[in-house]
């Protein structure tokens, strides 16, 4: 793996999360209790924090029946820097990211490796993946002229400042072989944090999910399809925004 861009020294990331979604018998509250077992006792930035979340509550025929529900984990592990959340059917790593704590790709997906390859020596775990993805949310200021900068043209009936009430925005997808990309763009919306849910921020966002819905194997094979998604997510980006607004945060 190779870092193929320069860390933006101010990043406009707000969430960044990495998915492998699988099956399992196993009950969401063991496998969060043996993971959790794991990764409190590294000896490199352990994890000391954990939450059970109110979905984890929900009788499982009704999240299993609505799509929104189905993947979201159950339980919340974390230490400074990272977040894992886990269910019985998804794990997810995310890096924190504001005030410019984002690490960069290359200390992510090596903390990421780390975490998988713990919670796939757990017993009972299948060894296969049904989606990988890697998704990054970016935010701009509200009164910042996005949509006059980027290279994607979006259509109005008329112009729209950057101010105006009104929300424009799309939602697109790219593939290629081996992934899809998901990418929705939106002037005006509202990103709440896990960290701080009562404080949510209104901005303008770019939203890009890379990922697989294939059987994908455990070990080198996903982390393989983990590192292109994150290459084509941040090429998408880049390509996007264009090199002017990058300057803006360099």
């Amino acid at each position: 793996m190779t870092e193929k861009y320069n860390k933006l020294s101010h990043s406009p990331l707000v969430s960044t999360v990495v998915e492998l979604r699988f099956e399992s018998e196993m009950p969401s509250q063991v496998i969060a209790g043996l993971l959790y077992s794991s990764l409190m006792s590294k000896t490199d930035s352990p994890y000391k924090e954990f939450k059970e979340l109110p979905i984890a509550a929900m009788p499982p025929e009704l999240r299993d029946k609505d799509i929104n529900l189905k993947y979201v984990p159950h339980y919340r592990i974390s230490n400074d820097n990272y977040v894992v959340g886990v269910s019985n059917k998804v794990i997810t790593i995310s890096c924190r990211c504001k005030d410019d704590k984002y690490q960069g790709w290359e200390k992510y997906f090596k903390e990421s490796k780390e975490v998988i390859g713990i919670f796939e020596k757990t017993p009972g775990i299948s060894k296969e993946y049904n989606r990988i993805g890697v998704r990054f949310v970016n935010k701009f200021p509200i009164d910042m002229d996005v949509t006059g900068k980027i290279s994607i043209k979006i259509d109005s009936p008329e112009a729209i400042a950057p101010d105006d009430e009104r929300m424009i925005g799309f939602t697109t997808a790219v593939d290629n072989n081996v992934l899809r990309s998901r990418i929705t763009f939106a002037t005006k919306a509202t990103f709440v944090d896990e960290d701080n849910p009562t404080v949510p921020e209104d901005g303008q966002f770019l939203d890009i999910d890379s990922f697989s819905e294939s059987a994908i194997e455990s070990g080198n094979v996903a982390f393989d399809l983990i590192d292109k998604a994150h290459d084509k997510t941040e090429h998408i980006f880049r390509a996007i925004i264009g090199s002017e607004l990058i300057k803006e945060f360099e």
